[in-house]
């Protein structure tokens, strides 16, 4: 059985849940935590990755600059990462100056038929000998035949692993294992899942996704991330090893993260409030949780009602404006 990695969201994902405002001491104190751990891979940076930070989706208290550095100097055997979304980022500034900063794996994130998007990006970082995981996102949205086509694109441009994110929290572990095997028997790359916890699937999902070959347990502590969270990075680590998986984290070590990160950086747990559930049960990005809300209460309308047309619509990551757009529709404004 091959040895799991283990990959750390939390200082990136559950940045999204504080607005964006980690802090420096926040950062190094828990990637210290981190490298003690055993903990392969921390992601670190706005909740929208690299060059994230706008007025759009959220003005982030720290630089990039300044979160990857404050990170790198308690990294050692522990690697950095960083989430990439093409149209977010330069590749002749932002990128390349993570790569100069010392990120050692990139995260280049697309939409679950866009695998083209990403090949300036992917080109670029296997040119800078760094490690480039793909991502697709939203992967509820397409068949698992889409699926393995958009990863085999991946794989030609250089990608080292392929990710399937359900970033709106709609899948089930039977949707789960059906596209992460197909992808396994496919491709010679290692597969991985990332979970949102909607339907308050994320660690059944996550599990379901090392049963069926995915070799990266991706997670944040106590579940910290967009909407109503994350896979529970401590119980994934408690889980598989009972379950008989191997892997270099140690679960004592892993559950004081945890501790950590529910005294220090959650302002309250994640949970699935009414909004959560509504969104995963649309398929509504993860995201777009508290934006929806906001909207909702300034123009008196029902939270419920404008997720189910941002599914209807199939909206995606990136298309915040559509948020309001909608909003306006329902209210016969447009």
């Amino acid at each position: 059985m091959r040895e799991l990695l283990f990959y750390d969201s939390t200082l990136r994902d559950g940045n999204h849940a504080l607005s964006h405002q980690i802090t420096k001491e926040q950062i190094h104190n828990y990637t210290k935590l981190a490298e003690s751990s055993g903990i392969d891979i921390v992601e670190v940076g706005h909740g929208n990755g690299l060059a994230g930070s706008s007025f759009q989706v959220g003005m982030a208290l720290l630089s990039d600059k300044e979160m990857f550095e404050s990170a790198k100097a308690n990294l050692d055997k522990t690697k950095l990462s960083t989430l990439v979304l093409p149209g977010f980022v330069s590749i002749k500034n932002d990128l390349k100056d993570a790569v100069d900063i010392g990120v050692d794996i990139f995260r280049v994130a697309v939409h679950c038929s866009e695998a083209t998007l990403s090949v300036s990006y992917i080109d670029f970082i296997k040119s800078s000998g760094k490690d480039v995981y793909l991502a697709l996102m939203m992967s509820h949205m397409v068949c698992k035949e889409e699926l393995l086509k958009q990863a085999q694109i991946g794989v030609s441009y250089g990608a080292d692993a392929i990710f399937l994110f359900d970033s709106a929290g709609y899948m089930t572990p039977q949707t789960v294992s059906e596209k992460i095997s197909y992808l396994r028997a496919h491709l010679e790359k290692p597969v991985a899942f990332h979970a949102h916890n909607n339907l308050g699937l994320a660690v059944a999902n996550t599990l379901s996704s090392i049963q069926s070959g995915a070799t990266i347990a991706d997670g944040c502590s106590r579940g910290f991330g967009a909407g109503a969270g994350n896979a529970q990075l401590e119980i994934l680590a408690a889980l598989l090893k009972r379950e008989g998986y191997s892997f270099k984290a140690r679960v004592d070590k892993v559950l004081d993260l945890a501790d950590y990160a529910h005294a220090h950086l959650l302002k309250e747990l994640p949970y699935s409030n009414s909004s959560s559930i509504l969104g995963g049960v649309h398929g509504v990005f993860s995201g777009f949780k508290y934006q929806v809300q906001k909207i909702a209460k300034e123009h008196n309308l029902d939270v419920g009602e404008i997720l189910q047309e941002l599914g209807r619509q199939k909206v995606i990551a990136g298309q915040e404006d559509m948020i309001l757009k909608i909003a306006m529709q329902i209210k016969g404004k447009i």
